[in-house]
């Protein structure tokens, strides 16, 4: 599942390469280095797919399903899970004034990228999307591993990418691509509908043909 989430993302990458939005480093990294960085990146990538997964995929959705039906409980898990990328840190400074309402403050601050969600929107449609994908992963096999392997290579996949590669501003297709991470937006946000399109497709085929 692992391989599936790393190659599922290849065309993404592939695209924005041939379209010049990304360009390889100039100095290739030493094989110690180039060992080290996909290590790196394949260590926090499954503590990320194994923690989310088990919390989204895992307790939240079980709980969902059992109490609504299943097509709500994927709505919502994937909803909540989009939005969640989008919290932010609050910003505590420990010299000012503590205040009855600063709780209150703090809390909204976690809130401020949904102020302006035109600036995240095509971000979020494309976690939204992701997060689709993977609950109907684990109403399809009933098994949260395959969930937390294939979140992992996604994840895997981008932090090696980014890594070896640098942002061109000039490119035109950069636009594709969100400012949220400079890898998901309006592109990946169409190959995933492909792929659920074609998932449907593909499950529901026999029925099409009666």
């Amino acid at each position: 599942s692992w391989l599936l989430g790393v190659a599922m993302l290849a065309p993404i990458s592939i695209f924005f390469i041939f379209c010049g939005f990304r360009i390889w480093e100039p100095a290739a990294p030493d094989l110690y280095e180039l060992i080290t960085i996909i290590t790196s990146a394949i260590i926090s990538a499954c503590l990320i797919g194994l923690i989310e997964e088990t919390l989204f995929r895992g307790l939240l959705q079980s709980q969902l399903t059992a109490t609504i039906n299943s097509f709500w409980a994927v709505i919502i898990v994937s909803i909540i899970y989009s939005s969640v990328h989008f919290l932010q840190a609050p910003n505590f400074d420990p010299s000012q004034t503590i205040h009855w309402y600063s709780g209150f403050t703090l809390l909204s601050s976690a809130f401020a990228n949904f102020s302006n969600t035109i600036a995240f929107l095509d971000a979020w449609i494309a976690l939204l999307l992701a997060g689709l994908f993977l609950s109907l992963v684990r109403l399809r096999t009933n098994n949260i591993l395959w969930c937390i392997g294939i979140h992992a290579g996604w994840v895997t996949h981008i932090k090696v990418f980014k890594e070896f590669t640098d942002r061109d501003n000039s490119a035109q297709c950069g636009r594709l691509a969100s400012n949220y991470d400079n890898f998901i937006g309006e592109f990946s946000t169409a190959w995933i509908l492909l792929i659920l399109f074609a998932w449907t497709f593909l499950r529901y085929r026999k029925f099409l043909n009666r």
